[in-house]
């Protein structure tokens, strides 16, 4: 992503299949757009009318660190800043002109913890194509000890804890472990 002081030069992907349904909401905040739809992602470029968000980061001494995550009408902006200051000047730039629903810091000591932070940003991209009831599976299963030697959780709390049966429960968890792993592993 580029940015002038009133356009987004975007390129991005998604996982969404309808593309009549991408064409009517991007026309209403794109200049122009492309999509090209593949099996599993759909790719789009285009320019993007700018709500001065991207302008806002620089122009205050952050360095915006991609992807920027879009879901449900609210995008996910991650910064590299190196005063607390700026942190302060950029969301008062950003409120002038959006609405901020949500902002967290976390404070980096050294380059290895900058590092482990970047990694866990792209973790977004792996789950790009679980549905939501796979990811809530797949997340509870995580927090709650599921994976853990030995398992804290099992199949039977889980199941307990969402409402679904055992063996549906299994199939949502490998879903989402085979598209995580497809994600990690292929070429």
């Amino acid at each position: 992503m580029n940015s002038s002081s009133n356009f987004n030069y975007i390129v991005a992907f998604t996982v969404a299949n309808d593309v009549v349904d991408m064409k009517k909401a991007f026309s209403k905040d794109f200049e122009n757009f492309s999509i090209v739809k593949g099996k599993l992602y759909t790719f789009i470029t285009g320019v993007k009318h700018s709500h001065g968000i991207i302008p806002s980061i620089t122009a205050n001494g952050g360095i915006p660190i991609f992807p920027t995550y879009a879901d449900g009408g609210i995008e996910t902006f991650n910064v590299l800043l190196f005063t607390k200051e700026s942190l302060d000047y950029i969301i008062d730039a950003v409120k002038s002109h959006n609405d901020v629903v949500t902002m967290d810091y976390l404070r980096i000591r050294d380059g290895d913890s900058i590092i482990d932070n970047i990694k866990s940003l792209f973790s977004n991209v792996l789950v790009t194509d679980l549905t939501p009831l796979e990811k809530k599976i797949i997340r509870a299963a995580f927090t709650s000890g599921f994976y853990t030697w030995p398992r804290q959780f099992s199949l039977e709390d889980i199941s307990r804890d969402t409402g679904l049966s055992k063996p549906t429960v299994l199939y949502h968890i490998r879903n989402a472990e085979r598209k995580v792993m497809r994600s990690l592993f292929s070429k």
